[in-house]
C-alpha cells in the first residue's frame, strides 16, 4: 500500500490513529487529499532540510493525543 492506501485501509477498518505523510512526490493535491482521508497531522517534503523537523512534529502529534485522551477523560468524569 502506498500512504493513501493505508489511512483509508485503516478508517475502514475502524484504526484511530493518527498519521504524519513523509513524501518525495508531494503536491498541494496530494496534501489536500490526504488531508481529506481523515488523522492525517501533517505531511512533510522530503528530503527534509533539517531532520530535527521529523521529531517536532512526532511530539507534536503525540502531545495532541495526549490532551485529547485528557479532554475524554474530562468529559467522562464529567458525566459521573
Amino acid at each position: 500500500l502506498d500512504g493513501m492506501g493505508l489511512v483509508r485501509a485503516a478508517r475502514e477498518r475502524g484504526i484511530e490513529t493518527d498519521f504524519v505523510f513523509l513524501t518525495g512526490h508531494g503536491s498541494l493535491e496530494g496534501a489536500v487529499e490526504a488531508f481529506k482521508c481523515g488523522n492525517v497531522r501533517d505531511y512533510l517534503l522530503k528530503p527534509l532540510d533539517d531532520i530535527q523537523t521529523l521529531g517536532i512534529v512526532v511530539d507534536r502529534v503525540l502531545e495532541r493525543q495526549r490532551l485529547v485522551r485528557l479532554a475524554e477523560e474530562d468529559a467522562l468524569t464529567g458525566l459521573l
